[in-house]
């Protein structure tokens, strides 16, 4: 579909902008593309088309981040399984060195 018709741009163009260009603002879609840059009509679509560009970028990176915490948390519940395995001798305190080796 023409997002800007002044100058010709679809909305694959400008997301395939957005996609190659992740840190892309509105003066590079403008510069780039040559939108937004005569009549302006199409100006409010494209600052939404980068607002929700921006906006999944964010999901997902914050979805990676979740899905490390995860991992992460994983990872120090096998270290807590691990510990309750450790056996030591009536009346000895664990000093955390049991683990390491």
């Amino acid at each position: 579909m023409f997002v800007c018709i002044c100058s010709e741009v679809t909305d694959t163009q400008i997301n395939n902008y957005l996609d190659n260009n992740p840190e892309a603002t509105i003066e590079m879609l403008k510069a780039n593309l040559d939108v937004a840059t005569h009549c302006g009509g199409c100006l409010e679509y494209i600052i939404a088309m980068l607002d929700s560009h921006k906006t999944l970028k964010y999901n997902s990176v914050n979805q990676d981040s979740q899905n490390r915490d995860s991992q992460n948390q994983d990872s120090d519940f096998k270290h807590i399984k691990n510990l309750a395995r450790v056996s030591l001798p009536k009346g000895t305190a664990y000093s955390g060195k049991e683990l390491m080796g």
